[in-house]
This record gives C-alpha cells, structure tokens and sequence, in this order.
C-alpha cells in the first residue's frame, strides 16, 4: 500500500510541486535554459531506430555521463578521471560526423514531459546546471539521434510503447551474426530471448573498470574476432562511445547499446523502478561485489577473449 501510494506521489503534478519547494533553484535555472536559443535537434525515437537499421549505421551515444565527462566532471565509479578520455570525448562531438555513425545525445534539449518525473527532474537540474558547458560542444553537428535508443523503458512515462521499440531494435541483429564487447558483470542477453534473433553471439570480455586504459587492445581484440559483416554491441560504459566511433572509421558497424539488457528485463518483469538483476551489475542498485560469477554454460561457451584492465 505504502509503496503504491509513493509511486502515484511520483507520477503526480504533485512531485513536481514538493521538488520546487525543496530545491527552487532546480526550475529557476531550468527556466533560465529553456530561453536559450541553441538547443540541439535531436531525431525521435522512431526515426532514430529505424534509421540506424536500415542503414546499418554505428553509435556513438552520449548519456548525460558522457556529457559530464566531455567537460571534464567526473561521473562514473567505474572509470577514473581520464584527460584523455575527456580530449576524445570533445573531439567526437565537434567533428561532423561520418556518414556511417548515428552520433548520439537524449532527447531532453527540447522537452522533457515523456520522462518520469523523477527522470524529469534530473535533467532539469542537468540542463540547468551544465548546459552552459556543454553548449560550445554541442552546436556542431546539424542533428543527433536519440541516445536513448536502448533506454526506452524505465524512465518513461508511456511504458506501452516498450515493446514496439524493443520489436525496432531487435531487427538491428535479426540474422547478423553478433560480437559483443561487454564488462566482466554485464551479460547482455544472457538467460533471457533479447538476442534469439541473431544468427549467433560471441563475447569479448572487457575490464569492469578503467576499460578506456585497455581501448587498443579491444580493438584488436575485436578485430581479430570479428569480419566487417559482423555486429558489433558494445556495453562498456564511456568506452564504449570511442570504441564504437573508432571501429565505425575501420569499416565495422559497432553499436554502443548501452543499458538495453536492463532495460529489457525491467519490461519483462513489468516493474516501474530499478529493481536487482540476479546475475547482473545494476549501477544504481547493486554494488560490485554482490554479483556472483556467471554459471550459464551458454554464457561461457560464447567468450571468445578477455581484455583484462591495468
């Protein structure tokens, strides 16, 4: 009961209300922000799947911790600061990009009524807080495509529309064979159907933390184990927004996936906030340590290297 009656709080006008109550300069900056005239043009969700398909075109996706580490703030336990992560991060952004990448922020530059108020809220302090920072990064490419092509779910309003996104970027792998560069506790499509559809999956095994230190050892890595007809799904955090744009300039289509296997058993499971994953790392839930070693025999027999961190 108690916990229905938090949830409708959150879903309510009212969440909005107490958030302005508690922290007033959160919508007086927001406000400040949406005044701006250099938003970003980001494409839809629908046009953003759809194109990336049909064109087979690799992703380079910046979250909003790409973006706080592309003006040097520190956002993830998982990658320590890195200047040179940062430097590469601005270069991506402010070079056009090739015609063979999506490249890749939210769609929250111009709106944020399909969020959860939670989500809402976050980025309105994001925005209002940040924007000024990343603005000169962010006004060099005519559009983007939508980051959260992999995080369609959770913190969105209209969770009916979940498995229709889910049915567009299944096609992404239907009848391709598959590699994936993931974090020792990531797993993507183990033990569930995300991936049934492709021809076959292989796994490359990154550091769970640090991975950028190890950045040309998983290019070789992948290229020792992939052809260009390969899909390449990466799951690597910062990482894996260089490691996609570097592997697109050798000719792969590398894909930054990002959260879709969460995202993807939070649907399954139909609950509406961050619940544990038994066999996963769930940043925002679980600690490091509290995710047991994978005994999955599929899971094991489809590693085909380890890139192991400094």
């Amino acid at each position: 009961m108690a916990g229905g009656l938090y949830q409708r709080i959150l879903e309510s006008p009212l969440f909005n209300v107490i958030m302005a109550v508690r922290h007033p300069r959160i919508p007086l900056k927001y406000h400040r922000y949406q005044k701006r005239h250099d938003h970003p043009q980001v494409k839809d969700l629908e046009t953003t799947l759809k194109t990336i398909v049909d064109q087979r075109l690799s992703v380079s996706r910046f979250g909003d911790g790409e973006l706080r580490w592309m003006v040097g703030a520190d956002s993830y336990s998982f990658q320590a600061t890195s200047v040179e992560l940062t430097k590469r991060l601005q270069a991506i952004m402010t070079t056009p990009a090739p015609q063979n990448i999506a490249l890749c922020v939210p769609d929250v530059f111009n709106g944020l009524n399909q969020y959860v108020p939670q989500n809402k809220n976050a980025w309105m302090e994001f925005l209002g807080e940040s924007f000024d920072a990343w603005a000169p990064y962010l006004k060099h490419q005519d559009y983007f495509y939508d980051a959260n092509l992999s995080r369609f779910y959770i913190d969105r309003k209209d969770k009916a529309q979940a498995g229709h996104y889910f049915d567009l970027l299944k096609r992404l792998w239907t009848a391709r064979d598959v590699l994936i560069v993931e974090g020792d506790q990531t797993r993507l499509g183990s033990g569930n159907d995300l991936l049934a559809s492709a021809t076959s999956v292989r796994r490359i095994i990154g550091p769970g933390t640090n991975a950028f230190t190890q950045l040309p050892a998983l290019i070789e890595a992948v290229k020792s184990h992939a052809t260009k007809d390969t899909l390449v799904l990466l799951a690597l955090g910062p990482t894996a927004t260089v490691l996609a744009y570097d592997l697109a300039l050798l000719g792969y289509q590398a894909v930054d996936i990002g959260h879709a296997d969460l995202e993807y058993e939070w649907y399954q499971l139909g609950v509406t906030q961050r619940v544990a994953i038994a066999d996963r790392h769930v940043e925002e839930v679980t600690s490091e340590n509290s995710v047991q070693a994978s005994q999955d025999p599929q899971y094991l027999k489809e590693i085909v290297a380890i890139v192991k961190g400094d």
